[in-house]
């Protein structure tokens, strides 16, 4: 009886044991198939991405998590040689020059990061800027433009404009504080806004009432690198304390303000830790835009924070700085691949300008006038579009105006700025 009981119970361990073996097999079958599937996935979008240009794959590869995916952009060579191979083998003496692919100046990618900063705060990736370039590089410009479009995109906004060297700075608004007396002044409001905003958020939670919806608000400070001074400050007027303090609250700014619908723009020369003060991690929220030389400093500098694509990056800002191009490099957040991008002329008052506020005949819209000599590019290309139409015997498909666009233009239209094309041509529901 004890005997019987003995293999009863061996067999029943044996059974067990080997149904916790089955289930391990299956788990290690289904993980399997579930990570050949994610790779297999994830190579078919990295195929996708690659037949787009070059310049943009940085920026997919780092939002779809690709590195390693995609082979990186090499240049091409024009060699006298019959053979190229020893080229890149590190046998530079064939090669008589490197060219790349020159960059399309556009608005896209500015339109881009702007409008990620104006997303609902749990689905935005950025949410403050940092534009750093030298003397007359056009950063004044550049964030008026930022400003403009934030603007746009969020309706009423409210600005506070810190500028220690107004008026020789060009803004489109005026400064709300000027002067270098001023700039604690400035950030301070931009602080008790803050702290104003967390009242009204807690005091609405108390009353079990809902959060108060706030619109934009808007720090801008301008001339940082004179206001730190490495440390040191500005002269009499900004002593080491009070250069350290501002820094305090500016940093704060950067870490709170965005939940509350503020946004920080702040303006400097170098992007260095070494020369404006602040660590890596206090602009992990912010995207960072560097013009012209100083980008071209920066991602050689040995601090550069991504190593794996510095020399890439160095190659193509010395090519595009060295044929004139006005070029920045852009650091979405920290978690992400930095990419160069051209800077387009800007005209704000073209731009921003509010046809409501024009009379408008017939032949006029949104895109400019027939009549007018002096069109930019883009209302160029809507004329040409506009006579292809009215030439073409059977309507245009709406793939085939985005095709069309995409040839005059080399940029892609999103399915919304498809529309409001398509409407302007009077192409609405094709």
């Amino acid at each position: 009886m004890e005997l019987g009981k003995r293999k009863t119970k061996i067999f029943k361990t044996f059974d067990e044991s080997q149904l916790q073996a089955f289930r391990e097999e299956c788990q290690h079958e289904i993980a399997y198939d579930r990570t050949t599937r994610t790779i297999e996935a994830q190579r078919r979008l990295a195929r996708e991405i690659s037949e787009l240009p070059a310049h943009e794959h940085p920026r997919w590869v780092s939002m779809y998590g690709l590195d390693g995916l995609i082979a990186p952009s090499l240049p091409s060579v024009e060699n006298s040689s019959s053979s190229n191979t020893n080229a890149w083998l590190g046998n530079q003496t064939d090669i008589e020059s490197v060219t790349y692919s020159e960059p399309e100046p556009g608005f896209d990618w500015i339109f881009d990061i702007v409008q990620n900063s104006c997303k609902p705060l749990d689905k935005r990736s950025n949410q403050h800027f940092k534009v750093d370039g030298g003397s007359q590089s056009g950063k004044s410009t550049f964030v008026s433009l930022l400003i403009a479009l934030i603007g746009k995109l969020s309706g009423e906004i409210a600005i506070n404009l810190v500028d220690p060297k107004y008026p020789m700075t060009q803004w489109m608004i005026q400064p709300s504080f000027i002067g270098y007396e001023q700039v604690n002044n400035g950030v301070d409001a931009a602080i008790q806004e803050l702290e104003n905003r967390k009242t009204q958020c807690l005091q609405a939670k108390k009353n079990r009432q809902a959060l108060p919806e706030f619109k934009r608000y808007l720090l801008i400070v301008d001339e940082w690198d004179n206001i730190w001074g490495n440390g040191t400050g500005y002269g009499d007027v900004i002593d080491v304390k009070l250069a350290k303090k501002i820094k305090g609250k500016i940093q704060r700014l950067y870490k709170e303000a965005a939940a509350y619908n503020m946004t920080v723009i702040l303006l400097g020369q170098s992007p260095l830790t070494t020369d404006n003060g602040f660590s890596r991690s206090s602009f992990n929220s912010a995207t960072r835009i560097v013009l012209g030389n100083e980008a071209l400093k920066w991602v050689q500098d040995p601090g550069f924070p991504f190593k794996g694509c510095a020399q890439q990056l160095a190659n193509e800002l010395e090519n595009w700085i060295g044929i004139g191009k006005r070029v920045a490099l852009v650091v979405p957040n920290l978690g992400s691949t930095p990419y160069v991008e051209s800077i387009p002329l800007i005209n704000l008052d073209e731009l921003f300008n509010d046809p409501q506020d024009e009379k408008q005949t017939d032949s006029e819209n949104e895109f400019g006038s027939e009549s007018n000599s002096e069109l930019t590019d883009i209302q160029k290309v809507f004329l040409v579009l506009k006579n292809w139409v009215s030439e073409r015997e059977i309507p245009p498909t709406a793939l085939d105006v985005w095709k069309a666009w995409k040839e005059l233009t080399g940029q892609q239209l999103d399915e919304e700025a498809l529309g409001y094309l398509l409407e302007k041509l009077g192409l609405k529901g094709v």
